[in-house]
């Protein structure tokens, strides 16, 4: 965790965590109130560091680009090296699903155009995915499983696997009959948009990774509070809740 300098348009600061390292290393002058006295401290912000995240070489993570044609879109990769160039952190990655791509290097955190936040382009593999009908048990070492709530439903945010890699999107429409869905992908300049017609056995629901926070699944619609599947966190003994594995 590190601290930053907040200031809005009217000159106020104030104090706030921050989980992403910052890209440069700068002391700020910070002047609060605390009760009726006023204190000051001296704050230090940490360039970008590989201590902050929880990836080694060897391991398989998810990897996203914002080149035009993959934005929007989650890649299988293998950490093979990590290294900094100046105060930038570097990942070699091999694309598992695509091998003939080689060995492609990637700038941890980027920037989208015409944007100052920095990104973080890497996230664990995601957990894997059960339905509330299922059995199912988890190995020793998985600590979450992705629990459906039944079928699809017109606004959830979902994953479809094509083309070797997850799309994000939307459900736009919700075809029983033959399970298919219309999706459109995420907007532009954020994604690539269009909408498309997928199986439902090519969606997993949508994920969001953050240092402070692990998985969550987000809310389906903006306003209203639906989540399309739940996690499930494994208890120290290796089983899960016996509500939708009666057979564990």
């Amino acid at each position: 965790i590190r601290f930053i300098l907040l200031q809005n348009r009217q000159g106020k600061t104030r104090l706030a965590k921050y989980y992403v390292p910052l890209e440069e290393s700068e002391k700020h002058k910070v002047e609060y109130e605390c009760g009726s006295d006023f204190v000051t401290r001296i704050l230090v912000a940490a360039k970008m560091s590989q201590i902050d995240l929880p990836f080694e070489v060897g391991r398989t993570i998810e990897a996203r680009s914002f080149e035009l044609g993959f934005r929007g879109a989650w890649f299988r990769c293998k950490i093979t090296k990590i290294f900094n160039k100046g105060r930038a952190l570097f990942y070699d990655l091999e694309y598992l699903d695509f091998t003939e791509e080689g060995i492609h290097t990637t700038k941890v955190y980027q920037k989208r155009q015409g944007e100052n936040e920095n990104i973080l382009m890497v996230r664990p593999i995601r957990p894997r995915q059960s339905h509330e009908n299922e059995e199912g048990c988890g190995g020793e070492e998985e600590e979450e499983v992705v629990v459906v709530h039944g079928l699809w439903k017109v606004g959830d945010l979902v994953d479809w696997w094509k083309d070797d890699c997850y799309w994000s999107g939307t459900v736009l429409e919700v075809r029983e009959e033959d399970e298919t869905v219309k999706i459109e992908l995420v907007p532009e300049p954020y994604g690539e948009g269009k909408s498309y017609d997928a199986m439902f056995k090519d969606l997993v629901p949508s994920l969001e990774w953050s240092l402070e926070d692990g998985w969550i699944v987000p809310f389906s619609k903006v306003g209203e509070k639906r989540q399309c599947a739940k996690l499930m966190k494994f208890p120290n003994e290796g089983s899960i809740q016996r509500d939708f594995f009666p057979n564990v």
